[in-house]
């Protein structure tokens, strides 16, 4: 099967690229540059000040200058200098939609929210601006780490995104995934079929070596609650685990399968295998609609480049 992380897939972008937002009302007669630096803080004074001298600033179409007075409204757009974006894979899908929700299911190389440079390469702007038809006013209702492939679901009005929170809020979205581990040596590697619960608080904290990441037990932890059920071995040392989740805390099932002795396959920050990416897949969504009340289910098979993950480890 095609590897969907194959150089040739990935998309660069080269060019200028417009951001446009309207000027809100608390920045009525703000002086355009103090008003990028405070409302646009990813550049200093002095970046601004030469966006602006170089003629990359506008104004309701009109060149701006720094000294300008804004009023509410009017719509600012800042034209991009020529940018390569990283390499990412665009070959997401539409798996399902109605009048209130889309649901997209992302390979296994995209952010699902800007990151850096990222401008175009993430699953929300492809979504709204990229798709057949756009969705120009869809938002995410929840995310994937940019090495999970799987499903997202957006939300296509506000009144659905507040919706579709509230479920996620009160547990009554049913989320599972499928998870390829590599377990360490001496620790218990269950059975076919056994199954169980990670109940593990987490929380953020700073790791000297690694940065920021999400860890069991630290201050300000959160409950966290995994349910598993260990299935077949895929590969010599690898099993396949099928996982639900109560909660949606970041990282959370590679921190708690980690703390198992159980690492992703291909997981770089908790100490998984070296692969091309994570073996995680985001499988299913389930939940009562919140606007036809009926039981909906939506699921996503598994990426093409699936059992690459941990055969061309490494590679």
């Amino acid at each position: 099967m095609a590897n969907l992380l194959d150089p040739s897939t990935f998309k660069l972008y080269r060019g200028t690229l417009d951001q446009s937002s309207r000027i809100p009302k608390f920045a009525h007669g703000r002086l355009l540059l103090d008003h990028l630096v405070d409302r646009f803080p990813y550049f200093d004074r002095e970046t601004w000040a030469k966006a602006i001298s170089k003629g990359l600033l506008f104004v309701e179409g009109n060149q701006a200058h720094a000294a300008q007075k804004l009023e509410r409204g009017q719509l600012l757009t800042y034209k991009m200098p020529p940018v390569v974006e990283p390499p990412a894979d665009l070959n997401w899908s539409v798996a399902a939609e109605d009048q209130w929700y889309l649901v997209a299911d992302k390979p296994g190389n995209l952010l699902v929210h800007r990151m850096g440079k990222s401008y175009t390469s993430n699953l929300v702007y492809q979504v709204r601006n990229a798709g057949n038809p756009s969705w120009t006013r869809a938002d995410p209702a929840h995310r994937l780490d940019r090495e999970t492939s799987g499903l997202v679901l957006f939300a296509k009005t506000k009144l659905a995104l507040a919706a579709i929170l509230n479920l996620f809020e009160s547990r009554q979205i049913t989320k599972q995934y499928v998870a390829v581990v590599a377990p360490v040596p001496g620790c218990k590697v269950p059975k076919e079929g056994e199954q169980g619960l990670i109940d593990l608080p987490l929380g953020r904290t700073e790791d000297p070596l690694r940065g920021q990441i999400q860890a069991v037990g630290v201050p300000g932890a959160r409950a966290a609650l995994t349910h598993w059920v260990w299935g077949p071995e895929v590969a010599r040392g690898r099993f396949q685990v099928n996982l639900g989740l109560e909660t949606g805390r970041t990282h959370q099932i590679r921190v708690h399968l980690a703390e198992q002795g159980w690492p992703l396959v291909g997981d770089k920050l908790y100490g998984g295998p070296a692969a091309v990416r994570q073996a995680l897949h985001a499988r299913r969504l389930a939940f009562e609609h919140p606007f036809t009340g009926t039981a909906v289910s939506y699921e996503a098979p598994l990426p093409d480049d699936w059992r690459g993950l941990w055969e061309g480890e490494g590679k």
